[in-house]
């Protein structure tokens, strides 16, 4: 009978401490769903400044021919397509959030939707996992990798 009301005991514990973090967990993921919005947005729009605020002081990303970007090289990047015109948009599709502390991570498909010209209709698609870490001013990517791209549709 001890034994019964032990583990019952420890049964409604471990459900409350469980549905305690849970929020928490919820409010991390959304925090993460916005913050992967504003990077698409950053992207769609070339907007160094969104950019700048949200990528980590040491980001790091990684595509799929080994070559490597860090934070002043996205913005300087970002800063030189503003001045151009681009025939797609960005998409994602298939986002997960994995929230483990301090540190998240974001795997999803990214979708360049042709809009115009030879390339309107078609549709090429990039697999992507993101890394994320939390401090005082939120989560910040701190690394990115491409996979290799599919063959437009």
């Amino acid at each position: 009978m001890r034994i019964a009301i032990a583990m019952l005991l420890f049964s409604v514990v471990s459900l409350q401490v469980t549905f305690a973090q849970a929020p928490n967990n919820n409010t991390d993921e959304q925090s993460l769903r916005n913050a992967e919005s504003s990077l698409l947005r950053a992207e769609n729009e070339n907007n160094k400044d969104l950019f700048a605020n949200l990528l980590a002081s040491d980001f790091r990303a990684l595509t799929p021919d080994g070559r490597t970007f860090d934070k002043s090289q996205v913005l300087q990047d970002t800063a030189q397509r503003a001045t151009m015109h681009f025939p797609y948009r960005v998409e994602q599709s298939g986002m997960r959030i994995f929230v483990f502390g301090d540190t998240a991570i974001a795997s999803y498909t990214k979708e360049f939707v042709g809009t115009e010209g030879e390339v309107a209709g078609k549709t090429r698609k990039q697999a992507f996992v993101d890394v994320f870490t939390k401090n005082s001013s939120g989560w910040k990517l701190r690394f990115t990798k491409a996979e290799t791209a599919a063959m437009p549709e």
